[in-house]
């Protein structure tokens, strides 16, 4: 999704927030609040811990307002990760860039094979900025 773009529609809109699930781009591949977005979510168990032994999730956000509103429901809810889930995190998030830049060489190889075969009509890669693109034209789509 173009998030600039629904940033755009939706802060058209009073009092309508842009929430973006950012689990499987990570931090590395987009930025969603420099986008626009208000609210962006992270599974840590999935992709920034990487070793799928913590259970915890984030969400970030850069306004004073909503941030006070999350704090109370983290307080009242009592979400709140353990010292050692924090190191578990931080322990996975210093290989982040590895795992993240091995996961696009993956899913490039992958595009290139469908995009060769007689059985695949359009490849719809959306690329990650790296000057990656398919051989057929127009099939290559940038973030």
């Amino acid at each position: 999704m173009d998030i600039q773009a629904l940033a755009e529609i939706v802060h058209a809109h009073p009092g309508v927030i842009l929430v973006v699930d950012n689990t499987f781009m990570s931090p590395y591949f987009q930025r969603p609040l420099t986008l626009g977005a208000n609210i962006v979510l992270h599974s840590v168990t999935k992709y920034l811990n990487g070793h799928s032994d913590a259970v915890m999730g984030v969400v970030v956000t850069n306004s004073d307002e909503l941030a006070s509103r999350i704090r109370f429901l983290q307080n009242a809810i009592g979400a709140v990760p353990s010292a050692f889930d924090c190191y578990l995190a931080n322990r996975g998030l210093k290989t982040l860039h590895l795992r993240m830049e091995q996961h696009q060489r993956n899913a490039f190889a992958v595009a290139r094979f469908l995009e060769a075969s007689p059985y695949v009509t359009e490849v719809i890669y959306p690329g990650t900025g790296l000057d990656r693109t398919l051989r057929s034209s127009g099939c290559a789509r940038a973030k």
